[in-house]
């Protein structure tokens, strides 16, 4: 018994590395570690801002008529003088981009360096360059 526990300890410490060269600095705090993530799929980020110059999309949204929620993302659809924007929202950041409607109830957007949204009462779609990087159901459609 106490040459497999002396077996795990060795192994352990060569396996993690760090018990030979962490030094205790009371001085300094020790950050905490990172908290667990429950993202299942790496699905790379789009860009949070739209190619629109400033100044040429609505300040925030008004003239909403359709909002959508998924698990990840917060979606309103707004016409401004005539144009209806995508108003996007997840924890990667927030994009306004020009939608134009597509189908009965869908809209899409403008190109964004390759990404494309693609809303309806069903889903969100992304796309980049045509393949698509993700896919997020709605749990909620309203106005």
């Amino acid at each position: 018994m106490g040459m497999v526990t002396a077996f795990i300890g060795a192994s352990a410490v060569s396996a993690c590395g760090w018990f030979a060269t962490y030094e205790v600095r009371p001085s300094e705090p020790v950050p905490p570690p990172p908290a667990p993530s429950t993202v299942t799929e790496t699905v790379p980020q789009p860009p949070a801002a739209g190619p629109v110059a400033p100044g040429t999309t609505p300040a925030g949204p008004s003239g909403c008529f359709a909002g959508y929620l998924t698990e990840k993302s917060s979606v309103q659809l707004c016409a401004e003088s005539g144009q209806v924007y995508y108003y996007g929202s997840s924890q990667a950041g927030t994009i306004v981009l020009p939608a134009y409607q597509v189908g009965a109830g869908t809209y899409q957007t403008e190109s964004n360096d390759g990404y494309v949204y693609t809303i309806s009462p069903e889903q969100l779609v992304i796309t980049r360059d045509g393949a698509v990087v993700a896919e997020q159901p709605v749990l909620s459609a309203g106005y």
